[in-house]
């Protein structure tokens, strides 16, 4: 065993709490500036100068809603991003962070909880996360349990409106129970039977089917993903839903990633679509930054969807 210095033992110690101090000191001036850039975005404007904005988006009307992947952002990665959340058009209704490739120590975290979502609850536009179910629901409550408490936890921190669970795929037997055990789980604290007047949201490419008889009483909308398909095939999909929702319930969605949901003329397809059964509840697009100001496009599609569905407003 090697013999200790006392000097440099100390002298260790000081340099580490030195480089601790230094570390601690740069992270807070970081956060201070994020702060003082959220308290200049939100003091832009007035609260009043959204009144009307606000009693649009109060009033019934056709929803836009977007996936914000958390990677495509200028504050993520500013080498090959300069779009940000705060460019969404303010009329946008919901928008779901769609959370990859962003690790915990990233920036856009504390800008997310600071700036943008503040930036946007003043519009009237609510923010929401996108996530999974747990697997094994149906058999292990205190795992279920942890679960909700880990989704709760992630809405609180964050100040999020909702919860949207993204299944691509039809259940049966101890799968299907796991997946409506995850719904009737948060529904005490999302969804209509919450009271919270938070979202909870069923995410899909599937026909309505087993899962959706399930759980039609707990979701506040069920959010289409009918990317690369015409604009005719979605009466019949609807259909599907018709006896477990009504339309205003049900939004159709494209692909902005790969920009067919503007190149071949979906999004305004979609917008102008309506089921048989009455009006839509709107559209949305994934990758919705993929519209935004690094394409050069700064929304033209999004907005012009959003007029077109509610010409009044």
């Amino acid at each position: 065993m090697k013999k200790i210095c006392f000097k440099a033992l100390l002298a260790s110690f000081i340099l580490m709490v030195m480089i601790t101090s230094c570390s601690k000191d740069a992270k807070d001036a970081t956060l201070e500036k994020i702060g003082q850039r959220s308290v200049a975005l939100a003091g832009s404007a007035t609260t009043g100068s959204f009144d009307s904005l606000i009693a649009y988006k109060n009033r019934p009307h056709q929803l836009m809603m977007g996936y914000y992947r958390t990677w495509g952002d200028r504050v993520t990665d500013p080498v090959n991003y300069k779009t940000r959340m705060t460019d969404l058009p303010d009329s946008m209704d919901i928008v779901s962070v769609f959370t990859d490739y962003t690790p915990a120590g990233n920036p856009y975290w504390d800008t997310l909880k600071l700036v943008y979502i503040p930036y946007l609850h003043q519009r009237g536009t609510k923010v929401i996360v996108t996530g999974g179910y747990f697997a094994g629901a149906s058999t292990n409550p205190t795992g279920l349990a942890n679960w909700v408490a880990g989704v709760m936890n992630n809405i609180n921190t964050y100040n999020y409106d909702g919860y949207d669970i993204d299944i691509e795929s039809t259940a049966s037997g101890t799968t299907l129970k796991d997946q409506i055990a995850c719904f009737k789980a948060l529904s005490a604290y999302l969804g209509p039977k919450s009271g919270t007047g938070k979202l909870l949201i069923y995410d899909t490419n599937q026909n309505g089917n087993a899962l959706m008889a399930g759980i039609k009483d707990m979701v506040n909308y069920v959010f289409q993903q009918a990317y690369w398909r015409s604009a005719s095939s979605l009466t019949n999909t609807f259909n599907t839903y018709a006896r477990y929702i009504s339309p205003n319930k049900y939004l159709v969605g494209v692909s902005y990633e790969d920009g067919t949901g503007y190149q071949a003329g979906q999004m305004p397809a979609y917008a102008a679509w309506q089921p048989t059964q009455g009006t839509k509840g709107g559209v949305f697009a994934y990758g919705i930054d993929m519209e935004g100001p690094n394409s050069g496009r700064n929304y033209v599609t999004t907005r012009a969807a959003i007029q077109a569905m509610n010409p009044a407003h």
